[in-house]
């Protein structure tokens, strides 16, 4: 990225990682792609959580621990330069401010943007949900002046 015509995301963070020595790495925004896959994991493992309601706290953090093990390696090449690999130099607290940074540059500014692209919608009146006054006139017109007196022909 040394080349002046490229210009480094403003999505993209930088976050402090290591065990014993820190050093740091960027943080870059998912590809709808990949946020969509990452969605979809997200929404099947919560779906498993729902399920283990009233289920031991032993099972309970076995189920996390999968999910995470799982998962990291694959969303931390979505996200970093490092890849997979990294989920060995990360503690406990980082890959948390990791999840806090891909949660809110992915999902919480799309979901702002949504909210105020939707408003923009019903502002400018394109509610489908109401028909207009003209075709909403279900009173039949009598000012037609159809005629009947000649019959129209028809092929056998």
């Amino acid at each position: 990225m040394e080349e002046k015509s490229q210009i480094l995301n403003p999505q993209v963070k930088m976050v402090t990682i290591g065990k014993r020595y820190l050093r740091e790495v960027f943080i870059y925004p998912l590809s709808a792609a990949d946020q969509i896959k990452i969605s979809n994991v997200l929404s099947e493992s919560f779906q498993g959580l729902l399920k283990m309601a009233g289920g031991s706290e032993i099972e309970f953090i076995d189920f996390i621990r999968q999910i995470i093990g799982d998962n990291l390696g694959t969303v931390l090449s979505y996200i970093t330069d490092e890849g997979a690999g990294l989920a060995e130099d990360i503690t406990n607290d980082q890959a948390l401010e990791i999840v806090e940074i891909v949660y809110t540059v992915n999902y919480v500014s799309l979901k702002k943007k949504l909210t105020v692209l939707f408003q923009k919608m019903k502002e400018k009146g394109l509610n489908l949900g109401k028909l207009s006054p003209v075709s909403s006139d279900i009173t039949p017109s009598t000012d037609l002046k159809t005629s009947t007196e000649s019959p129209i022909e028809t092929e056998d």
